[in-house]
């Protein structure tokens, strides 16, 4: 069974090859008509939804009357429409009804839901197939083993009216084709689990009992760590569970799931028996060791994810190579690799219509809209995007840089997060949130804050908060800020629950410190009658080092 499927599997890379892979390197030739085209195309499939008629999608004759009719857009400026549609079952925003709805966390505190519409899906499936040629043709046998892949939930509940919401990699995930899920050797209910310590359990028991493993994928390295951590930690439940051809966590999941899940564990005597052997001999286990047939790994290479890096290339032969995951969003697939092994992407020119604005043109309140085009390589631009599932110039708050050009078709990374957002494991968090939430303790309390910032950490994978006040705060306040951030930002308690974000540090620093840092501010040239103190930052943007003015009391 295990030939004919590889069989198969080329087969569908051959076909996907020609059929998808081919024909999107021969679009990245022409960008400019491409990207046109899309952009009239989704104008008039929407153009008798209450937004399209407001901002007259039918006189639209091409981008630059498009730029001038219809203002830059967040999502709470859709937000209404997206509710009333929902509500109503009217066209708001969208010509036809949501399916379902792609949920990630908002800036307000109230999650965002991105539609998906009918062909949503068929056309992710189709941009997950380009990913995969891609990788398939520069990586000799990355797809004769069996796949470990980290994907969210595809159903993660229901709205009042009844409409789904959950993720696209879930999605995806369930709906691959036979063969290919075959491969794939995660049970897909397996990431519907709420329970976070017995969802990474089970992953990391059916991984160690696989030896065949040749490919690794996830959005964030944060969570394959996180399995060879709880590898070692496990090694003698996971083991004897191998050995039994049983898994774990019986007693904690209805009977008939277990039944469904066990059915698919591959245990064996021998394999744990390889296993003891190789803990026997060292406790320092890695990937390598476990898998001799891996390939390759793909996962976000840039941003926050590049700090983890090094950390995962310890658990990788030498030579193993990272691929890029690539430009993703709950809003979109941003980009589609064309050279794998180069780390060039480019961006998906078929699907979603392009706008950028220049980094220092945008913070400066003087944005100069381009596409693609006007980009020019080693600058950083923020991202607006037009999608065919209702966002319309719709600000990412996400830069990149820009690379080489392919065809003619410029390369782009993601960089980071725009001002006011920080991700260290994908949890986005805002501002405004921070603001909120010590505005709740604050009233709780009866207190009233000083000086403060919350500085994210990528090292420690984790944030520290930095109070000036004559309270004497202690842990019980950070554990307290930790769950008011929690309750406003649905993807901050996800990864705080899993372990990926560990809790928040409380850090007191002396009388005066904040004056301090204003002052430095300014010194560090910006206009002191402008100051925006910005409560939340990145700690390698951060050029203050507040450690050296802490409390010498708790």
């Amino acid at each position: 069974m295990k030939t004919l499927v590889d069989f198969m599997v080329k087969l569908r890379m051959a076909w996907a090859s020609r059929r998808l892979w081919q024909p999107f390197l021969a679009q990245t030739r022409e960008p400019d008509r491409v990207q046109r085209e899309l952009l009239i195309s989704i104008l008039r499939k929407h153009r008798n939804t209450r937004f399209g008629k407001e901002h007259d999608f039918a006189e639209i004759s091409g981008p630059e009357d498009y730029a001038l009719r219809v203002p830059i857009q967040h999502y709470e400026d859709l937000r209404p429409y997206l509710e009333r549609q929902e509500r109503d079952g009217t066209p708001e925003l969208v010509a036809e009804q949501p399916i379902m709805y792609a949920r990630t966390s908002g800036s307000t505190g109230k999650p965002k839901y991105v539609p998906i519409l009918g062909d949503t899906l068929a056309r992710h499936h189709r941009s997950q197939q380009i990913y995969s040629c891609c990788h398939h043709a520069e990586v000799p046998g990355l797809f004769n083993g069996s796949i470990l892949a980290f994907v969210s939930p595809a159903i993660e509940g229901h709205l009042p009216s009844g409409t789904p919401y959950g993720s696209m990699s879930g999605l995806i995930y369930q709906g691959m084709p036979w063969m290919l899920r075959r491969k794939y050797m995660i049970p897909a209910e397996v990431f519907g689990f709420s329970d976070h310590n017995l969802k990474y359990l089970l992953i990391a028991a059916f991984a160690i009992a696989d030896r065949s493993i040749s490919f690794i994928a996830g959005a964030n390295p944060s969570s394959f760590l996180r399995v060879a951590r709880l590898i070692r930690e496990q090694a003698p439940t996971l083991i004897a569970a191998v050995n039994r051809g049983e898994l774990p966590g019986k007693d904690e999941m209805d009977p008939a799931l277990y039944r469904k899940l066990n059915a698919r564990f591959k245990g064996s005597r021998r394999r744990a028996a390889e296993l003891q052997g190789l803990f026997d001999r060292t406790n320092a286990i890695t990937f390598a060791m476990l898998w001799p047939n891996l390939k390759a790994v793909s996962c976000w290479r840039e941003g926050s994810c590049r700090v983890l890096l090094p950390a995962l290339q310890r658990e990788l032969p030498e030579s193993l190579p990272i691929l890029e995951m690539g430009y993703l969003a709950s809003e979109l697939r941003g980009t589609l690799p064309v050279a794998s092994l180069k780390h060039l992407e480019v961006p998906t020119l078929h699907e979603n219509y392009f706008e950028f604005v220049e980094r220092g043109d945008w913070e400066s309140g003087n944005p100069r809209i381009l596409t693609m085009e006007n980009l020019e390589p080693g600058r950083c631009y923020h991202v607006i995007v037009t999608t065919r599932t209702g966002l319309y110039r719709y600000f990412m708050n996400d830069i990149i840089m820009v690379g080489e050009t392919y065809g003619r078709t410029p390369t782009i990374r993601f960089v980071e997060k725009g001002v006011g957002v920080t991700s260290i494991t994908g949890e986005k968090l805002y501002e405004s949130q921070i603001l909120q939430a010590i505005e709740i303790l604050a009233g709780e309390r009866n207190w009233s804050p000083g000086f403060f910032i919350l500085v994210a950490d990528v090292e420690k994978q984790g944030y520290c908060f930095y109070v000036e006040t004559h309270e004497n705060l202690n842990e019980t306040f950070a554990a307290e800020l930790d769950a008011a951030l929690a309750r406003l930002n649905l993807e901050y308690e996800s990864k705080r629950a899993s372990g990926r974000l560990q809790p928040i540090e409380l850090k007191m620093v002396r009388e005066g410190t904040g004056g301090l840092y204003m002052n430095h501010l300014v010194a560090s040239g910006q206009r002191e009658a402008q100051l925006k103190l910005m409560r939340l930052q990145s700690r390698e943007k951060l050029s203050f080092d507040f450690e050296a003015h802490l409390s010498p009391t708790p």
